[in-house]
């Protein structure tokens, strides 16, 4: 995974420092701090994506032809966990928990389950939609 980008401006070269200065001094939990060490970090803004949303559903695919009698069945609908599903797409399971955070993929809501489980088809379908 690439760093994002940062910039480090050092608090003594803005013309703020002095308020600066001045208002993190009344800190007591930095009475034994160095002032003159204040840096100030900016982050570069990302706005998080799928890189390869059809290299996702292909990989899915794949995965569910060659494997579909082993996905288990409940309730007559075939449900995997979370981690099956990183496998099957073939990405790292923060990158799922990611997707969720960010709304790109939803689990299924199925009584009786206790855990997040998906639906292939509807991971497709949640995919295809984050395409456009």
């Amino acid at each position: 995974m690439s760093r994002r980008k940062k910039i480090t401006i050092k608090a003594k070269d803005t013309s703020v420092y002095r308020l600066i200065v001045s208002e993190l001094s009344k800190n007591p939990e930095l009475a034994d701090y160095d002032m003159s060490s204040i840096e100030i970090i900016i982050k570069k803004k990302i706005e998080p994506t799928i890189k390869d949303a059809d290299k996702a559903i292909s990989n899915l695919q794949q995965y569910y032809a060659a494997n579909k009698q082993f996905i288990q069945t409940f309730n007559g609908k075939q449900l995997i966990s979370k981690k099956d599903l990183a496998k099957m797409l073939r990405v790292s399971r923060p990158t799922v928990d990611k997707w969720l955070e960010h709304g790109f993929i939803k689990p299924s809501r199925i009584a009786g389950t206790s855990f997040d489980c998906f639906q292939i088809d509807e991971v497709i379908e949640q995919l295809r939609k984050q395409k456009q």
